[in-house]
């Protein structure tokens, strides 16, 4: 609900609105704001998040302009926390260069949809 009162007028208005909270996804959380990828052998990150109901779920890492470099899961999960791993590779199983990514965990259900990402910066080295 929101009032407001015209300041010269001195009239009211009141308008109410009813809406909902997607409360479906939350606390993500990586292992490690610094990954160190070696050439050969990548690297390791550990991410996790809660669900609070069923959803379908789609966990990327993207590179800092947004593109899609690797897809680490994608289906249906349930209630409770999961967990997924990156290896510091692409999509092609390359190591990823020195640069900053992001890993974004997106939950779709009859709620709608919601995402989260958290960022992390690698080193390639060797």
């Amino acid at each position: 609900v929101a009032a407001a009162t015209d300041v010269q007028s001195g009239r009211t208005s009141r308008m109410g609105q009813a809406f909902s909270v997607n409360r479906t996804l939350g606390h993500l959380r990586l292992s490690k704001e610094w990954m160190r990828v070696r050439v050969g052998r990548g690297g390791r990150l550990d991410a996790s998040a809660a669900l609070t109901r069923q959803a379908f779920v789609k966990v990327t890492v993207r590179s800092s302009s947004g593109r899609v470099v690797r897809l680490l899961f994608r289906g249906s999960a349930g209630r409770g926390r999961h967990a997924w791993r990156w290896n510091g590779r692409n999509a092609s199983w390359r190591v990823v260069p020195t640069g900053t990514y992001s890993v974004v965990v997106t939950a779709r259900n009859g709620l709608g949809t919601v995402a989260l990402a958290k960022r992390v910066h690698v080193t390639r080295v060797g």
